[in-house]
C-alpha cells in the first residue's frame, strides 16, 4: 500500500467527479443512435406540420399575425419551461423528461386536427411547446453521460444533424401529404411518426442518469456545501464562466433564433 511518511492509513484519495457511464462504444453507438432516430421522427413530424399551419388557420379567418401569435406562444413557453425541465432531467432522470415530450407531442397533433379554431390552436401550440421543452436538454444529458469527453461534441453533432434532417425532409413531406390527402392527413402522419418515437424510447432508449448516479451526485453536493462556508449562491453566482464566452454565446444563439423565428411565418 502506498502510505505518507507519518500515517498509517495509506494515501487519501477525494472523489471529485461521478462516474455517469458504464457502457461500452457499441452500447454508447446504439443508444445515440436510437436517440438520433427519436429526433429525427419527432423533428420530422414537426417540419410536416409547419407549412400547412396557414392555411389552416386561414380556413378559420385569421392571417398572419395568428400565425405569428402561435410560434410567439411556443417559443414563450420553451422559454419559461426548458430550464426547469432541463433541471428536472437532472433530479429526475433523462428517459421521463424525453417520454413526456414525444407524448405532448403526439397528443398536439391529435389537437390540431380536432381545433375548432385559431385560439384553441395557439393554446395547443402552447401546451407543446411547454411539454416538449425537456427532450433537448434530456437528450443533451444522455450525450454527457455516456459519451466519452473526447467523443462528446462528435455525437452532439450527430444529434444536432439529426434534428436538421427532420427540417429537411418534414416542410418537403408536408407539403406533398397536404396536396395529395388534406389536411388531415399531415397531423395524422406527424401523430404517428411521433408515437413511432415514443415507442421506440419506451423499448429501447435505458435511463443513463440513474438513481444511484442521483443519489451520488447529491451526497458530493452536500458534502462540498458542509465543507465551504460561503454566501448562499445566487443566480448570478451559478452562470457558467468566463462570463463574455458564455453571454457571446446566449447573443449568436439569440440572433439565430430571432432571425430565422423572423422569416418563418
Amino acid at each position: 500500500m502506498n502510505q505518507k511518511k507519518g500515517f498509517g492509513l495509506g494515501e487519501v484519495v477525494q472523489a471529485r467527479e461521478i462516474s455517469t457511464s458504464g457502457y461500452s462504444p457499441n452500447e454508447t453507438r446504439r443508444i445515440m443512435a436510437l436517440l438520433a432516430f427519436c429526433v429525427v421522427l419527432m423533428m420530422t413530424g414537426f417540419g410536416i406540420i409547419v407549412p400547412v399551419f396557414a392555411r389552416r388557420l386561414g380556413e378559420f379567418g385569421s392571417g398572419v399575425e395568428t400565425l405569428g401569435y402561435m410560434t410567439m406562444s411556443f417559443a414563450l413557453a420553451q422559454f419559461v419551461a426548458a430550464p426547469i425541465m432541463g433541471s428536472m432531467a437532472d433530479r429526475y432522470g433523462r428517459r421521463p423528461l424525453i417520454i413526456i415530450g414525444l407524448v405532448a407531442f403526439a397528443l398536439a397533433n391529435v389537437g390540431f386536427l380536432f381545433a375548432p379554431s385559431s385560439e384553441v390552436f395557439i393554446l395547443i401550440r402552447l401546451l407543446e411547446g411547454a411539454f416538449t421543452a425537456g427532450i433537448f436538454p434530456a437528450a443533451m444529458g444522455v450525450v454527457s453521460d455516456i459519451s466519452p469527453e473526447g467523443d462528446r461534441a462528435r455525437w452532439a453533432g450527430i444529434l444536432m444533424g439529426s434534428y436538421g434532417a427532420g427540417f429537411i425532409f418534414g416542410p418537403v413531406l408536408g407539403g406533398f401529404l397536404y396536396d395529395t390527402w388534406g389536411y388531415a392527413m399531415v397531423f395524422i402522419a406527424s401523430a404517428v411518426m411521433a408515437t413511432l418515437a415514443l415507442v421506440a424510447a419506451i423499448i429501447i432508449l435505458p435511463e443513463t442518469h440513474t438513481e444511484s448516479i442521483r443519489r451520488r451526485e447529491k451526497l458530493l453536493k452536500r458534502r462540498e456545501t458542509a465543507f465551504t462556508k460561503t454566501r448562499k449562491k445566487s443566480l448570478f453566482d451559478t452562470l457558467p464562466r468566463p462570463l463574455y464566452i458564455f453571454g457571446m454565446l446566449l447573443l449568436i444563439d439569440f440572433v439565430i433564433i430571432f432571425t430565422f423565428a423572423f422569416v418563418e411565418p
